[in-house]
């Protein structure tokens, strides 16, 4: 009875640390959406910022030069010569100040939006790896189990010594050491059951 009482609490303590890391991947998740959504709103702001800022140039410049005729008229001067020149370098010199005024907005804007993307991104690969570690721990737990549930099997029923080489295998195999070289050379074949069990293990984590 306490065998079974024992594999209950591994079974719960395993859903729950699941449960947990998945937990913490979504949350992470959904912080990187709504920081991104902060983001471009600031971008858009500063664009409208920008882009007011720039029309106001753009009306001083008329009020500037429509004052400029009028004092040109006023003394009896024409609109040729000098005087339209001064005109026409008066104005290129507001629009290129509503120009550049508008750029330095805009790369604001840029950098905002970049750092909302990059939010966004670790808000996702955060997520990801919740569903890896939660993937890992789940046959981390079964592996644990494996005695247990060994004592509570009849002997005659329990591994034998092949099987329990191959959970052995199993269980001490890392991602690091994997290679496509070593995938070739491999003599041990996973049987077809334990192969689609683990696919659907990892649909099931939305990892593959």
């Amino acid at each position: 009875m306490a065998e079974y009482a024992a594999l209950g609490m591994q079974v719960a303590g395993g859903v729950i640390n699941a449960y947990g890391t998945l937990e913490e991947g979504s949350q992470a998740h959904e912080m990187g959406v709504l920081s991104q959504q902060q983001y471009e709103q600031e971008a858009k702001a500063t664009r409208e910022a920008g882009a007011y800022e720039s029309r106001g140039i753009r009306a001083e410049a008329e009020r500037t030069k429509a004052t400029q005729i009028a004092n040109m008229l006023a003394n009896g001067g024409l609109m040729t010569g000098t005087n339209a020149l001064i005109i026409e370098a008066t104005a290129k010199n507001y629009e290129t100040d509503a120009l550049v005024l508008a750029r330095n907005y805009t790369v604001d804007a840029v950098k905002l939006q970049n750092q909302g993307a990059m939010m966004r991104y670790q808000g996702d690969l955060a997520r990801r790896n919740s569903r890896i570690r939660a993937l890992a721990g789940v046959f981390t737990g079964m592996s644990q189990m494996t005695p247990t549930i060994q004592s509570m099997m009849p002997a005659t029923t329990r591994m034998s010594p092949t099987n329990q080489g191959m959970v052995s295998q199993m269980n001490s195999w890392k991602p690091s050491s994997f290679s496509p070289t070593m995938a070739s050379q491999s003599t041990w074949n996973a049987p077809a059951s334990s192969t689609k069990f683990g696919a659907s293990m990892g649909a099931g984590f939305g990892i593959w």
